[in-house]
């Protein structure tokens, strides 16, 4: 089996350049709610365009929509998502537990994928999302190659893998860091990327957490032996010269012959190294490659470079260039600190006074912007001026609108809006095969009429009907007709006015608050009663002697557990018989109503919210699940997991004097702060102190976003 291969698209020249090299499939983001939001993204209109391109080539689009949403934010989510809808993409991709209640709910016929920043790192996991209605999962990118082969054999689902590109250090989905250092969350697309900076330590400084990019090429011939169905290659901020490089590369090789393979990795690499990004690695792919995959003397600037700032002026800077500088290449400005510097397109040179096309090795020349560049800075190239791409023979903007259809043997009946159209003929019973919703949604929905197309919330069959393909487009035909006559207006999706309905038995406030405290031993005690902490993450090799912890607890008569990850209610199931008691910890995120709506009809019966949560938006969600929700109220917090080897243990600081922790635990290496988080405690609603890692009684304590805005 050859995998789809999977392209970033940055915009629409980016798009169509990754279909014209080979990719099977590209994946975009909208304005908002997605994990690159400083990115340009697209606009509905672009979207529209785009993927009625894409069905034209029997390519496919991919949204993203992978970011953590808040609870006053969920309005604008469902509008975006109704939008997106309309121009009938094959995916949406998402984090968040209350988008997926929703696309469930208001949007059943766009297929759904769980974005790796769910986290997903076994195949309990995978069969669990997969069982909730979501088609393929996107697994953590720190899982061994070892790791993929097992989970493959214990699924039916979908898979899809990162093969190429930028690497986060964290762990997928549980990075806190960027947040707790001025609230730009890399849960909602907006990281400052502190792991790329310099920390300092009593045995030297340098790049701890800065990690080099993914590079698998050496590897594509093992996914298509274990059945991996989806390769992902990253880089949503790149242009199409990036996209051009690794789509073709990545192409050659997945269409390489048996036994040619040796001959075209090498091409292929030739190619890929025009992508001008970090020194590639191993990445996680094997135990090996995990202890190397940081390189702590190196700056984490993803480029190539090419010289000096030399003087800082108010038109720009000059620059003492190493290599070839263009107008149209794309650069950033990099402080040595590792502080993110800008990113800016070349679009005016200077060179002795005169307006200049390019500077040559050795040469000092200025860059003409507007943006503050750094002092003692160092300039990378990015990208070159990527090749034109004819966009101009896009099919227009099209609009997708919903309707309901009902078919029984006197013909179709189908409803747009408050208006109702009917089709009379005669249909005949089937003998064999009957015809399935699928195949009316896949027919009656797929051309464009007048920019406009049909999209079928609901199919209706009326017992085993036989319909060729003919009639279906003589009644989609007749269908559009009455629609240019009838001077209908045609609506978008609009499930979003009705989900602000909450559920009354959850509203308000519990009538008995608990306290949970969390002690060394991780154990959890609520009124003297003990609950089962259960760790995260668990990948693949420790899942048996998991389910025997688990076990184990049940038969000594424990029922009150505390579940960190989504893969419990798979290792769970078994047991529901028993009366359990499950509530939800950190790492799983809730940050919203519908999240907490969702999680409780998997069985939870306590909702912890995210701690990076500010309090308004903590309120709004009080006020609507207040019986269940858990307010995450005091601990030290973990701001990054990672199963790299770092170099460096124990206290480090950064540039400002801020002072982290960096502990060795169960095989991962995690960053602690120096100050505890802690909120005032409301004991009106369930209260969860972990006092597992705080080692003084006075230990200085953080709001962290409680006072500010989470972004």
């Amino acid at each position: 089996m050859i995998p789809e291969l999977l392209s970033p698209a940055s915009n629409l020249t980016t798009a169509i350049t990754a279909f014209e090299c080979g990719a099977d499939a590209v994946y975009a983001g909208l304005e908002k709610f997605n994990a690159r939001e400083r990115n340009i993204n697209f606009s509905i209109e672009e979207l529209s365009q785009l993927t009625a391109y894409a069905r034209k080539y029997k390519k496919k689009v991919y949204i993203t929509f992978n970011t953590l949403v808040k609870d006053n934010e969920l309005e604008d989510a469902a509008t975006l998502l109704d939008k997106a809808a309309s121009c009938k993409p094959d995916a949406f991709i998402i984090q968040d537990f209350g988008i997926l209640n929703y696309l469930k709910t208001y949007l059943p016929q766009v297929p759904i994928h769980a974005s790796t920043q769910m986290g997903i790192h076994n195949a309990q996991g995978v069969n669990y999302l997969n069982s909730q209605g979501i088609n393929r999962i996107i697994l953590e990118r720190q899982l061994t190659i070892d790791e993929l082969k097992q989970i493959k054999q214990n699924t039916k689902a979908e898979l899809e893998v990162f093969v190429h590109g930028s690497l986060c250090c964290s762990l997928s989905g549980t990075c806190l860091w960027s947040s707790w250092m001025g609230g730009h969350s890399g849960n909602r697309g907006r990281c400052k990327q502190p792991c790329r900076r310099r920390y300092h330590s009593e045995n030297g400084n340098g790049f701890f957490f800065s990690a080099n990019d993914l590079y698998t090429l050496d590897h594509i011939a093992t996914f298509k032996k274990i059945g991996i169905d989806s390769l992902k290659i990253e880089g949503r901020m790149r242009k199409s010269d990036y996209v051009s490089s690794t789509v073709s590369a990545y192409r050659m090789l997945l269409d390489a012959k048996l036994g040619e393979e040796n001959q075209v990795i090498k091409k292929a690499r030739n190619i890929l190294s025009g992508s001008m990004g970090r020194k590639w690695s191993g990445g996680f792919t094997t135990k090996e490659s995990q202890t190397n995959v940081l390189e702590h003397t190196r700056i984490g600037v993803s480029g190539m470079i090419i010289g000096d700032v030399v003087k800082i002026s108010e038109t720009g800077f000059d620059v003492k260039v190493s290599s070839t500088l263009k107008i149209g290449d794309t650069i950033r400005v990099q402080p040595l600190s590792g502080d993110e510097g800008p990113l800016l397109s070349v679009t005016k040179l200077g060179y002795n006074n005169r307006d200049t096309k390019y500077l040559k090795r050795g040469q000092i020349g200025t860059v003409f912007c507007d943006k503050e560049i750094p002092s003692r800075s160092r300039v990378y190239k990015t990208g070159t001026k990527p090749k034109d791409v004819d966009i101009s023979k896009l099919p227009p903007a099209s609009i997708g609108f919903p309707v309901d259809i009902k078919i029984d043997n006197k013909g179709w009946q189908i409803k747009i809006a408050n208006h109702l159209w009917h089709y009379s003929c005669d249909i005949a019973k089937a003998k064999s095969r009957p015809v399935d919703a699928a195949y009316i949604v896949d027919e009656f929905c797929k051309n464009n009429f007048n920019k406009s197309f049909a999209i079928a919330k609901t199919v209706a069959i009326d017992g085993n009907l036989f319909i060729q393909q003919r009639d279906i487009r003589k009644c989609r035909q007749a269908f559009f007709e009455y629609l240019q006559t009838a001077n209908i207006a045609l609506p978008i999706f609009d499930g979003h006015k009705l989900f602000n309905k909450v559920d009354l038995r959850y509203a308000g406030k519990p009538n008995k608050p608990q306290l949970a405290i969390c002690t060394k031993d991780n154990l959890v005690l609520i009124d003297n009663i003990n609950e089962t902490l259960l760790p995260h993450p668990v990948f693949p090799d420790d899942i048996d002697d998991i389910k025997k912890q688990i076990k184990t607890a049940i038969n000594n008569g424990i029922r009150n557990f505390r579940i960190t990850s989504i893969f419990y209610f798979e290792l769970l199931k078994p047991y529901k018989n028993k009366n359990l008691i499950i509530s939800t910890s950190f790492p799983l995120p809730i940050t919203n109503a519908l999240a907490i709506k969702e999680i409780l009809t998997w069985g939870a019966n306590k909702i912890q919210l995210w701690p990076e949560l500010e309090k308004p938006v903590l309120d709004l969600i009080l006020n609507k699940y207040g019986k269940v929700a858990e307010i995450y109220q005091f601990g030290l917090l973990p701001l990054l997991q990672t199963r790299a080897s770092t170099a460096q243990s124990g206290e480090i600081q950064d540039g400002r004097g801020t002072t982290f922790n960096v502990i060795h635990e169960r095989g991962r290496q995690i960053v602690y702060p120096e100050v505890a988080f802690e909120i005032p405690a409301n004991t009106q609603y369930h209260i969860y102190k972990d006092q597992s890692k705080v080692k003084s009684k006075n230990i200085k304590t953080s709001l962290f976003n409680y006072d500010r805005e989470m972004v």
